[in-house]
């Protein structure tokens, strides 16, 4: 398997397109992911964001049943986003 254009290894997955549609749009920061902090806006199609807010459901229970409350409350996080704004 080859890499896109930011030298990540291209992903024949499910998740696949919608990884490479948020690549796409981050604004790298000398080809490095944004600070956590930052706030960034990525355009999908709804079938991308409601995979996304799927996937955010499914790994809240996850990151619970490890105990990982910090990544659990980002889950929430994001999934509230999503939901907020009617995607």
């Amino acid at each position: 398997m080859g890499r896109n254009d930011r030298g990540f290894q291209a992903d024949s997955s499910p998740d696949g397109p919608f990884r490479q549609a948020g690549w796409d749009q981050v604004p790298w920061a000398d080809g490095a992911w944004p600070l956590t902090d930052q706030v960034i806006s990525i355009r999908l199609a709804q079938a991308d964001w409601t995979f996304a807010a799927d996937e955010a459901r499914e790994s809240i229970e996850i990151y619970e049943e490890l105990g990982d409350e910090v990544s659990a409350q980002l889950g929430r996080d994001v999934l509230a986003v999503i939901e907020r704004t009617g995607h």
